[in-house]
């Protein structure tokens, strides 16, 4: 069955002359089904097999056309049918009233049977294409998605590979620690009586430095998803404190100390974790990227703050006392693939913005004083009212 074919018009007419003029013009070539009244008309409409175009009488008793229109144009379920008004009348104040209540087009009685193939068949064909049009558009705004998720882990997998022997000291560290405790335990239970107060105090400390070694590793895992995580009610802080532990190796590897000022009570932001992680990472290690052509006798300061923006948001803020902006640069910083690093790619902070602006945030940038950039985004809160 040809695709025309299978297009549904309704017809809706109170003269049964015209129903049968219009019915003999379309039946060969689309399904058809009639009304005589608006009431009718309706009901077909919000029927499970649905038409694809409507002809409506404007002039009927009880309901007429405009009134039928305007209720189709108001109900979700039938509103992106189009409606071709049917009618006698031919002045310019009728016809504007017309598409003002949603009609795309308009036949004049007396009917001419080859106009209204035409008109059918065109307004079908219009149909179709932007049919097809919101699909494409739809597949295309799919693969984006796709593809900014795939660059996104690409920015991320950067960055963990730059972190990687920071990361590992971080995660040898609680396993010797939970090593030495094992072997001070089994020593202190060769002892004749075993020491049974020291041998618990030892096993207290595998289990600290055990869960400190799962939340390196819970931290790495998150950065490595793939794709997109749902979004949920989020303490920032946490997320903070989380990035703050993955970045100590490197911290101290450059020579960089750190002050994380993170205001109490903070609104919970609904936000993706591993996408707000991402956020939080990328701004801090570009932070200790810009302290490392600082003088070794100039401090290098990390400075992480997290505040309340009022009753509609959170503030992060980001600090270093690096080199600095470049006035010219201030403009394009967010820019994809621009960088001032010799061997930068210019994602990371487009990722970032994207990702803040995909929140409902802002991010900016600005220069520090005396010295350095700041880098700080706002997120919306989760519910006015919901506070840590």
């Amino acid at each position: 069955m040809p695709p025309l074919r299978q297009k549904l018009v309704l017809v809706v007419d109170d003269t049964p002359t015209n129903i049968a003029v219009i019915s003999g013009v379309l039946k060969d070539s689309v399904r058809i089904k009639v009304a005589t009244n608006g009431k009718k008309a309706l009901a077909i409409a919000r029927a499970s097999d649905k038409p694809d175009l409507i002809l409506l009488d404007v002039v009927m008793p009880g309901m007429d056309g405009y009134e039928v229109c305007r209720h189709l144009k108001a109900t979700p379920a039938t509103q992106e049918i189009p409606v071709i008004f049917l009618t006698g009348v031919t002045d310019a104040e009728n016809e504007e009233k017309g598409f003002e209540v949603g009609a795309v087009d308009y036949i004049h009685k007396p009917f001419s049977p080859p106009l209204i193939l035409v008109r059918v068949k065109n307004q079908l064909a219009l149909q179709s294409a932007l049919r097809q049009a919101r699909e494409d558009r739809d597949q295309a705004e799919e693969l984006f998605h796709a593809l900014q998720a795939e660059v996104a882990l690409v920015a991320r997998l950067g960055t963990m590979g730059e972190l990687a022997a920071s990361i590992a000291h971080e995660i040898r560290q609680p396993l010797a620690a939970v090593v030495n405790n094992a072997s001070a335990g089994l020593r202190w239970l060769k002892h004749q009586p075993p020491n049974l107060k020291q041998v618990r105090a030892a096993l207290k400390r595998i289990v600290t430095d055990s869960e400190r070694g799962r939340d390196v590793i819970g931290s790495i895992q998150g950065m490595l998803k793939k794709g997109e995580g749902e979004r949920a009610r989020l303490d920032i802080n946490d997320l903070i404190r989380e990035v703050m532990r993955l970045v100590q190796g490197e911290l101290k590897n450059r020579g960089v100390s750190s002050r994380a000022e993170l205001a109490d009570d903070l609104p919970r932001v609904l936000a993706d974790r591993i996408q707000l992680r991402q956020v939080i990472l990328n701004l801090i290690m570009n932070a200790i990227e810009a302290m490392v052509s600082v003088s070794d006798r100039a401090p290098r300061v990390l400075r992480v703050r997290s505040e309340n923006h009022g009753d509609d948001g959170v503030l992060v803020a980001v600090e270093d006392s690096g080199s600095g902006i470049a006035p010219e640069d201030m403009d394009r910083i967010f820019e994809t693939f621009f960088t001032t690093k010799s061997e930068g790619m210019g994602m990371g902070l487009s990722i970032c913005r994207s990702i803040v602006e995909s929140h409902g945030g802002r991010i900016s940038a600005s220069r520090a004083n005396p010295r350095g950039s700041v880098f700080q985004f706002f997120l919306p809160t989760a519910d006015p009212s919901d506070h840590s």
